[in-house]
């Protein structure tokens, strides 16, 4: 459920303005009304006041998306002119936050296999020599490989591009 602050009472108006355009909204009410209609919601009463722009115009439909932050699936979900992506857990995403996250998630794993192949070279080299004679020189040899996936990956992420909607 969103409340958005009215953006002609607002301090900063860019503020509301924003999550108006942004994400479907149920309550637009100046500050002061705020307080008590969260104490109503928190109380489950007021359900009936809900305005009409946050109900779904469109069935939620299962996309091959999955969630940036839980990677759990996610749903597409028209509200009037707005889409939202929603994931099992409840994690909900505007399209700008999407494609936001989306690509800082694809940013930290990358940095993830990077570390993970770092660290497997390193455990293959350290252990290489307390295994078997016949298990020693593959190591060592999965040890160069693991480094040289690294270095690609580690290539690939300084070449790559910031992705930024502003």
């Amino acid at each position: 459920m969103a409340v958005v602050q009215n953006p002609e009472g607002a301090l900063v108006p860019s503020m509301p303005l924003n999550a108006l355009r942004e994400v479907p909204v149920d309550y637009t009410m100046n500050l002061e009304q705020m307080a008590p209609l969260l104490s109503r919601l928190a109380r489950g009463e007021g359900e009936q006041e809900r305005s009409e722009v946050g109900k779904n115009d469109i069935e939620p439909a299962l996309t091959d998306l999955t969630c940036p932050e839980c990677r759990g699936t996610i749903w597409e979900v028209s509200n009037g002119n707005t889409t939202e992506y929603r994931c099992r857990v409840g994690h909900t995403y505007s399209v700008r936050a999407m494609l936001t996250e989306h690509f800082a998630t694809q940013e930290r794993t990358l940095y993830s296999a990077i570390v993970a192949l770092k660290e497997g070279a390193s455990l293959a080299s350290r252990l290489a020599d307390k295994i078997q004679p016949e298990m020693c020189e593959r190591l060592k040899e999965q040890a160069q490989l693991l480094g040289s996936q690294a270095e690609t990956l580690d290539r690939i992420l300084r070449e790559r591009r910031s992705f930024t909607l502003d």
